[in-house]
């Protein structure tokens, strides 16, 4: 009688389905931290320009957030502004858009087209990705009066605003998002007895971010030892207030019955 053969079982070791569980979620997060590494290095050009790029289709509108009012023809007056001196204007950036800019907008959405733009260095990526809370700085204007228009020399800033301690909104002096040293335009405007009537412009060469949600102050401080005059505009109109500083942070608001001080802002949609 034949003696049976012992059945040999294979030593089958089990597949630790766990730990391999675990290996593909680590690799799963790491490459969505080198993902988010990637649109952090390359967002201010290359990520721009492939998120953005339909939108150089379409022209940047551009809208009037500031203008308080021009200048009178006769007998121009204004805010002496002597050396080291400061006076502010408040404005919103939130554009007020017509019903034909509101339509026209409406289309281009549903044609799949937008407004946006190549984004500069000013804007953070979230900017970039939420665009539609902001604007950009496009141009500032304000008509100033002096005996000796070349010398004129003036610090324009964009500020936040800040409380005061009767908690009235003020210029943040120490939180301006842009600012800049010029010279008003040598070429006289129009003539006022002695004095010329010049303009300062400021047209920034980098993006600056204006929130929708926030005021914002222009902050004009003088310079240079020649004083002007920052004209008042006929028949103002200042919803947001004005201000002029009188020590390093404190600021005396304007009342109503005080002219107001002539200035216009100009911005352009993302």
């Amino acid at each position: 009688m034949e003696k049976s053969q012992p059945v040999i079982i294979p030593n089958i070791q089990p597949v630790n389905q766990t730990k391999n569980r675990w290996i593909w979620v680590r690799r799963f997060v790491m490459s969505l931290v080198l993902v988010a590494a990637a649109m952090y290095l390359l967002a201010p050009s290359q990520l721009s320009q492939l998120w953005f790029e339909q939108g150089n289709k379409n022209d940047k509108k551009e809208y009037v957030v500031l203008q308080s009012g021009f200048p009178q023809m006769d007998n121009m007056t204004g805010l002496a502004m002597k050396d080291r001196t400061a006076a502010a204007i408040a404005f919103s950036p939130r554009p007020v858009k017509t019903q034909q800019q509101q339509q026209q907008q409406e289309e281009e959405e549903e044609e799949g087209f937008s407004s946006r733009s190549i984004l500069g260095s000013g804007e953070s990526w979230w900017d970039r990705i939420f665009h539609r809370g902001h604007v950009h700085l496009k141009n500032v204007q304000l008509p100033v009066l002096s005996r000796q228009l070349q010398s004129v020399e003036a610090v324009l800033s964009i500020c936040t605003t800040t409380h005061d301690r009767f908690w009235q909104n003020v210029p943040d002096t120490m939180h301006c998002i842009a600012s800049i040293q010029t010279k008003a335009d040598p070429e006289a405007v129009a003539e006022n007895g002695e004095e010329s009537l010049g303009v300062i412009e400021w047209t920034p060469s980098n993006v600056i971010v204006l929130k929708k949600r926030q005021v914002y102050w222009l902050v004009v401080q003088s310079m240079g030892s020649e004083a002007f005059t920052w004209v008042s505009a006929q028949d103002g109109v200042d919803p947001w207030g004005s201000a002029q500083q009188t020590s390093h942070d404190n600021w005396k608001l304007f009342s109503k019955n005080e002219p107001v001080l002539c200035a216009m802002a100009t911005v352009t949609e993302h």
